[in-house]
């Protein structure tokens, strides 16, 4: 009888336990409105809690793209996926002003199979200029930003920097290299930030130039790019430092990606792209990942029966995540 009161009390306390969840899962506003529905984006494709894409294993690939970080393996491994990678409904989609499933995933494999392509691979017209339309509607997305691409685990921007076309990268007017009287050292910034050398004191003195700050509208039409890339050096500053001063450089980039010719930011001289991907590893504070199922975090939580009570019971590990079993046992850890 004294086990049996124990055993009660502890499913008292849990159903208490679980009921307070469940009424911060959602807001429904007292029948005012529909019932609000959280959204936990995967922008790495870990689907750790939903059945697998029945075409592409994106978690699959992706974690084959992370082993090696070798632009032709990327490469092999992309094309391998190409009969199951359907880069025209992709393309629908965005047009649709929505994005594909695992949109980051897409946006690589495109840049990766661009940059083949531009390399000699032979592929038709049709193709490349699919490849290119779907790089540009996934910029043109308010989703997607410079921030989104630091943080995942997709390297989009080593797959972006990798692309050459000598068209813009040769060009002059892109690399601010034949101007008279600059309102800035641009060749000096580009050595400083392109080196192997320290870039943070390398470019710290043209950053803050004096003239420069008092100047910085000319600057930003003089030198579109060269100015983007003093706002990514200020950006990484941000981040590293206060981190609520980086959305104002941010949205100087994502306002880039969605206005101009993606071809003529990734593969100009400045390498942004590159620039980024050297220094997401010191910037990148957290995983795109979930530690809790989203129907735990939304408040939909399982039956409470004698098996979910049971530490060594499958149905209990069936029914729910690590991160949510180790809460119920700290819950009831020190209930007598």
């Amino acid at each position: 009888m004294q086990w049996m009161h124990r055993r009660s009390g502890r499913q008292q306390l849990l159903v208490l336990f679980l009921q307070v969840v469940q009424s911060v899962g959602y807001w429904d506003f007292d029948g005012e409105l529909p019932k609000w529905t959280t959204s936990f984006p995967d922008y790495d494709c870990w689907k750790d809690w939903e059945p697998r894409d029945s075409t592409v294993d994106w978690r699959h690939l992706r974690l084959q793209v992370e082993e090696s970080f070798a632009v032709p393996v990327w490469r092999n491994l992309v094309a391998e996926q190409l009969q199951k990678i359907d880069f025209s409904k992709a393309y629908e989609i965005l047009v649709d002003q929505r994005l594909p499933p695992c949109f980051l995933g897409v946006l690589f494999a495109a840049a990766v199979r661009f940059g083949h392509c531009s390399e000699g691979e032979l592929c038709e017209m049709l193709e490349i200029e699919v490849l290119s339309q779907v790089i540009q509607e996934t910029f043109r997305s308010t989703r997607v930003t410079i921030e989104l691409m630091l943080g995942s685990r997709w390297p989009v921007l080593a797959a972006l920097d990798s692309i050459r076309l000598p068209a813009f990268y040769d060009d002059p007017e892109l690399s601010c290299t034949e101007i008279q009287e600059p309102t800035l050292d641009w060749v000096g910034l580009w050595q400083a930030l392109t080196s192997e050398a320290d870039w943070f004191h390398g470019a710290k003195p043209l950053v803050y130039q004096r003239s420069f700050q008092a100047n910085w509208k000319a600057g930003m039409e003089e030198c579109p790019y060269g100015f983007a890339m003093v706002s990514l050096w200020k950006l990484v500053i941000c981040a590293e430092t206060q981190a609520e001063c980086v959305n104002q450089y941010a949205v100087i980039i994502d306002n880039m990606l969605r206005e101009r010719d993606w071809q003529e930011i990734a593969c100009n001289s400045w390498g942004m792209f590159g620039f980024l991907h050297r220094v997401r590893a010191t910037l990148k504070r957290h995983e795109f990942r979930l530690d809790f199922t989203p129907t735990e975090l939304n408040g939909a939580l399982p039956a409470l029966d004698e098996a979910l009570l049971d530490s060594d019971s499958e149905k209990k590990s069936a029914q729910m995540s690590p991160s949510f079993e180790g809460v119920l046992k700290s819950v009831l850890a020190g209930i007598p």
